[in-house]
């Protein structure tokens, strides 16, 4: 429905028909938000990476690994339940962009989930290595 406006069709209201099996009719939905998570590493040489490079992959990892998934994933909740999704992944050691939806089916929620997206961030942030100059 994302191409489609109630406009378009000279209608004051739209809905979206959708179920989880046949014969059965949702009558409520979810909020859902994207945050994307940009990581910025330093990129350089490996033979001369000794405390310059910076790793954007490994830190991508560090992040996803700090995730609650045993109470906000999609494969441990069930329900009603919110859930942070990462569900792409990419870039390279200089830059890594991890898309992750929100969803609660109490739109106030998606602050909270989001505050948590943001604490992994702050607990992450002082262990990242500081570079030196590649021209030192």
């Amino acid at each position: 429905m994302d191409k489609v406006t109630p406009q378009m069709i000279n209608a004051l209201c739209a809905y979206t028909l959708d179920g989880e099996g046949r014969g059965e009719l949702e009558n409520e939905t979810f909020s859902a938000d994207l945050a994307t998570v940009t990581i910025t590493g330093v990129n350089i040489h490996p033979g001369l990476a000794h405390g310059r490079m910076v790793n954007a992959v490994r830190l991508a990892g560090q992040f996803l690994e700090r995730m609650p998934w045993h109470r906000l994933a999609p494969e441990t909740t069930a329900k009603r339940d919110g859930f942070l999704h990462p569900y792409i992944i990419e870039g390279g050691v200089p830059q890594v962009k991890i898309k992750i939806l929100l969803r609660s089916f109490v739109t106030a929620d998606l602050a909270d989930e989001a505050r948590v997206l943001q604490g992994i961030a702050d607990t992450l942030r002082p262990s990242i290595p500081r570079p030196r100059s590649p021209w030192m």
